[in-house]
């Protein structure tokens, strides 16, 4: 089985960290109730003691790409509507995939007692619990959570909350042959967290120390934030270790077809290079004409790598 992307976003943290500036849990507006915070060893012995136990405030579709095991999955902006059903007695440890653990606290200051001494937030979130060797658990792979068998097929289409955006391929609009691919998405919620686009991954050991390019056409309607391309790199426990994204040359609101291109290095460590578009805000996105390209390097010559369905023709 593949391994998890483990991002944010309730929703991937490869697409929050790639695309979404740090918002930090006094940026929300939210009640400024001291929390208590404990390490990812910390809490991996005190769930180990039967003293705590972990709640996953992150969404279905993020949780179903790895949490901890024998956890408990409530949504953070549902925790108020469900406290009387966590357990009494133990410490109640929540954890997200946020920057700055915005949704374990939101989650936290949410409970009837927010000055509950028994309320804490894992720094580091779920990363945090892996690299602690907490145990783990995973429902879904990234290929069935991101629907890449769904037209059009071979793209990831991020998860977003109710149904908030519509992937579809589109024959009325290309930049080249017969279709695109197109995103449309309503106006986000105060919940929302996730980034709709399209994504693709491939295995890179043998790419490394080399430099890839990605180079896409990318159109926009009435976009209110920007629509961007980006790479992303993992290691082997499937850790987000670098990425690039086109913040100078974002399309924003309504754009005509336009050439879009960023590069990576692949480092020693890397094992995946996950890529892709991503919109941010409501509108509609249109992108078509995707290629990917290994650099010289290492002795061998610029090489054409394969990405599936590039003009979103299937």
């Amino acid at each position: 089985m593949t391994r998890p992307l483990a991002v944010a976003f309730a929703i991937p943290a490869l697409l929050a960290a790639v695309h979404a500036a740090p918002l930090r849990a006094d940026d929300t507006g939210a009640d400024t109730v001291a929390i208590a915070r404990i390490d990812g060893t910390h809490a991996r012995l005190a769930v180990a003691s039967g003293r705590a136990v972990l709640v996953d405030v992150r969404y279905p579709d993020q949780r179903a790409l790895g949490h901890a095991a024998r956890d408990l999955a409530v949504p953070y902006d549902q925790i108020a509507a469900h406290a009387g059903e966590l357990p009494a007695g133990k410490q109640l440890i929540f954890y997200c995939s946020c920057s700055h653990e915005e949704e374990a606290l939101a989650a936290a200051r949410a409970m009837p007692d927010p000055h509950d001494p028994r309320l804490a937030v894992l720094v580091g979130g779920f990363d945090a619990w892996r690299r602690a060797g907490g145990a783990m658990a995973e429902e879904a792979s990234w290929e069935g959570v991101f629907r890449v068998a769904d037209p059009p097929v071979g793209w990831g289409k991020t998860p977003t909350e109710h149904g908030r955006c519509r992937y579809a391929r589109d024959s009325t609009v290309a930049a080249s042959g017969r279709w695109s691919g197109c995103v449309t998405c309503g106006p986000p919620d105060s919940s929302s967290r996730s980034l709709p686009g399209f994504s693709q991954r491939i295995d890179v050991g043998a790419l490394r120390g080399r430099i890839v390019t990605l180079e896409a056409r990318v159109r926009t309607e009435g976009v209110t934030g920007a629509a961007l391309i980006w790479l992303g790199l993992e290691d082997h426990r499937a850790r987000l270790i670098s990425y690039a994204r086109s913040d100078s040359i974002a399309v924003i609101g309504t754009q005509p077809w336009r050439s879009v291109g960023l590069q990576i290095a692949i480092p020693a460590e890397a094992e995946k290079l996950d890529f892709g578009m991503s919109m941010v805000g409501a509108g509609r996105s249109w992108l078509d004409d995707v290629t990917l390209t290994a650099e010289p390097g290492g002795g061998r010559p610029r090489t054409r790598l394969v990405v599936a369905n590039p003009g979103f023709e299937h």
